[in-house]
């Protein structure tokens, strides 16, 4: 008897991952999932590490409810309705308000273990998925039928095989694709805080010369998630946490009133990435293991889920025009659906790390200048809102209502 093929292995069980799975699972796509950490559900988020946050935009909320993981993970999302942005000494500023742009909320801002855990409490339930875990890529064979071997001499055979294995990507490596990679002078420091005053449901991103500061509004009021991304990281990670919670309350000028480390500090460094391409024959990438972003905008994830959905998409019309899963069209056309968007954001991002961090006193000038003008123009601010909240061009039908 042959040996049945998998019509896709998922390389990676992040948000990325563990969303492709579901979706194709309930599309009738039969589907292997690899990681290589062992992931286990909880049933309570009270164990799980919420310090990892990630912001959700209109297009993600859509794409999780439409794969029914939504109203779990609802009740531990936090959201904002205003953000507000400016420059060391507030020179310079703009503001965003949902009210003013005729909407319900901004964004939401969630852990990323309790999508992970839910979306793995989904993917356990779905009999077209097959989970291994603690499994490494070692090598894999294309052709005809995929091969990907693991550490542990397992062999799992598919049509197609999705590289979702983060910026870090085994699957990228093997394939031998390039990656267009800009290393940022800057680390990223998270933690989540406990603001004095509260944060009002509001977003806030200081720009300063060592880099920018975010405060990121978690469903309790007076908690907060941070990502300081700073040149001076060495420096900042060596403060004992009274002394870091100091240096955030002035640097804030007491926005906040008193604020006080609520967790350990994790630190990763910046980089900017994009592939040269999305794949080869048998083979894609998606999400962080194609392009990696500046989390100055936020907009990781949702550029990763939206990869996800067009995938999804593309390989729907392919078995409906009985088109193998490893012909290249595949990815062609996910090169054709997602490259421009995912470079255009990468280069928005890229930009304003630049523009910000440059302290010559005509730029600066030019620059405060420009955030105020930009400031009173509502047109303007809601075309810019509709790019960060996903709502340009041709959506994927998983992000549509």
């Amino acid at each position: 008897m042959s040996k049945k093929i998998t019509d896709v292995t998922i390389v990676g069980a992040g948000i990325a991952g563990l969303s492709l799975a579901l979706a194709l699972s309930r599309k009738n796509f039969t589907v292997n999932l690899l990681d290589s950490r062992e992931l286990n559900y909880q049933s309570s988020h009270d164990d799980l590490n919420l310090n990892r946050v990630v912001a959700l935009n209109h297009s993600s909320i859509k794409i999780l409810d439409n794969l029914k993981v939504w109203d779990k993970i609802k009740p531990s999302v936090g959201s904002y309705k205003k953000m507000y942005i400016y420059e060391q000494d507030e020179v310079g500023s703009i503001s965003f308000s949902a009210d003013e742009l005729g909407l319900s909320k901004l964004g939401y801002i969630v852990s990323n273990d309790i999508i992970i855990n839910t979306l793995l409490g989904q993917a356990l339930e779905e009999e077209n998925i097959n989970i291994h875990l603690n499994q490494t890529v070692k090598k894999l064979n294309l052709g005809d039928v995929q091969t990907v071997v693991t550490n542990e001499g397992l062999e799992l055979e598919s049509s197609l095989v999705v590289g979702a294995d983060g910026a870090n990507s085994t699957v990228r490596d093997l394939l031998g694709i390039e990656c267009n990679e800009k290393p940022y002078s800057h680390t990223a420091i998270v933690a989540t805080v406990e603001l004095e005053r509260g944060h009002d449901n509001t977003a806030w991103q200081r720009f300063a010369n060592e880099g920018p500061l975010a405060f990121l509004p978690l469903k309790d009021d007076k908690l907060a998630s941070i990502v300081y991304s700073s040149d001076n990281s060495k420096f900042l990670l060596g403060m004992d946490d009274k002394q870091f919670s100091s240096h955030l309350s002035n640097v804030t000028d007491g926005v906040f009133g008193k604020i006080s480390l609520k967790s350990q500090r994790v630190s990763f460094p910046l980089a900017r990435k994009h592939v040269s391409e999305y794949g080869v024959l048998g083979c894609v990438l998606v999400a962080d293991a194609a392009h990696l972003v500046h989390p100055l905008a936020g907009q990781g994830i949702n550029l990763g889920l939206l990869d996800v959905a067009s995938l999804v998409d593309i390989l729907c019309q392919s078995r409906q025009n009985n088109c193998k899963l490893s012909s290249k069209r595949i990815v062609i056309k996910l090169e054709e659906s997602r490259r421009i968007h995912n470079a255009m954001l990468l280069l928005l991002t890229d930009n304003l790390k630049k523009l910000f961090a440059n302290d010559n006193s005509i730029v600066t000038l030019v620059r405060n200048l420009g955030l105020n003008l930009l400031d009173k123009n509502i047109w303007l601010k809601k075309q810019m809102v509709n790019v960060a909240l996903g709502k340009v061009g041709e959506l994927p039908s998983l992000a549509k209502t």
